[in-house]
């Protein structure tokens, strides 16, 4: 890679682009970029080595960050191979894959994975349709991988069967009845046990990163994610558990979709078996920034919330 120092500059963009971001990212782009400076004129070969060097690290931390199976000892230890050898099973991973494919001169074959991926096209047609219309309400696509996504829910399991209270316990006035209960018909429970998705972090080995329910399927306006985590924080101590679960579905329109709570978080279905482990708070972040651990002492007192369990928290704020 030669040239002046604004196309080193734009390459060295460019190469930070390839990795996943923080600090191992960092560490491979660093990598590839000293290779780059090496390898001299032949900037097509070295990019096509980036292309696969960019392949096996992203596919080591994707296929393991998010689900309950996954293991980032590998990931966590790329910045000690060398970048030709990371090359080197991208390459061999690519070659997998292509192996894997079905084989091109079998015609029967060919034209029943045509008809397949045609009915498949035709489903996602019509079920983007009822989705843009409304009917299938405020629930999500269900896939058999949002069987084994990460769940982490911050509080104790539910007293209640393992069916968490929701929204805002107000009360009725002059004006009329509670507007929240209205808003839930007056249920007072959610269908199942409220959780956060997570995925591992990609620079704290066994911590996690949370991610914020789906508030545009909240049953009430979310000022900000800040503001969300202000709310739903138990205290400054309380238990923090993965949830190795199943969340709750139902069927609509012939489609199977998982049901989520008032604040278009997930549920975990309490009728069905599940496994709990017990993390440390500080082993759990808010953003791959900022840990929740933090957070809570700048802001819980702030706010004048008590310390203990969720569930026995006042009814003065949504409870997760």
């Amino acid at each position: 890679m030669t040239g002046s120092d604004h196309e080193l500059q734009i390459d060295a963009w460019e190469i930070r682009q390839s990795f996943p971001s923080g600090a191992v990212g960092d560490a491979l782009a660093a990598s590839a970029l000293s290779a780059g400076r090496s390898s001299g004129p032949d900037g097509a070969g070295f990019r096509e080595l980036l292309r696969l060097a960019s392949l096996y690290a992203t596919h080591a931390y994707d296929s393991n960050a998010g689900v309950r199976s996954g293991d980032l000892t590998e990931w966590f230890g790329l910045p000690g191979m060398p970048f030709e050898e990371l090359a080197r099973r991208g390459h061999a991973l690519q070659a997998s894959w292509w192996a894997a494919q079905p084989d091109p001169d079998d015609a029967a074959l060919q034209d029943r994975l045509e008809r397949e991926r045609w009915a498949a096209d035709e489903a996602d047609e019509r079920i983007a349709r009822i989705e843009e219309q409304g009917g299938y309400g405020r629930t999500l696509r269900h896939s058999p991988a949002c069987d084994e996504y990460l769940y982490i829910r911050l509080g104790g399991i539910p007293r209640s069967g393992g069916y968490s209270l929701f929204g805002l316990a107000g009360e009725d006035t002059e004006e009329g009845p509670d507007p929240w209960r209205t808003a839930m018909s007056g249920k007072i429970r959610e269908s199942g046990t409220s959780v956060f998705r997570a995925y591992r972090h990609p620079d704290e080995p066994g911590a996690y990163v949370l991610i914020a329910p789906d508030f545009t399927n909240a049953v009430y306006d979310v000022p900000s994610d800040h503001a969300y985590f202000q709310s739903i924080i138990p205290g400054r101590r309380f238990p923090v558990l993965r949830i190795d679960g199943t969340p709750v579905t139902t069927v609509r329109h012939g489609d199977k979709r998982i049901v989520l709570g008032s604040d278009g978080e997930y549920l975990i279905d309490p009728s069905e078996p599940w496994t709990v482990h017990e993390l440390a708070l500080e082993s759990i972040w808010i953003s791959p920034d900022a840990r929740l651990a933090e957070f809570v002492e700048r802001h819980v007192a702030e706010r004048g919330h008590p310390e203990g369990d969720v569930e026995e928290a006042p009814a003065a704020v949504p409870r997760f």
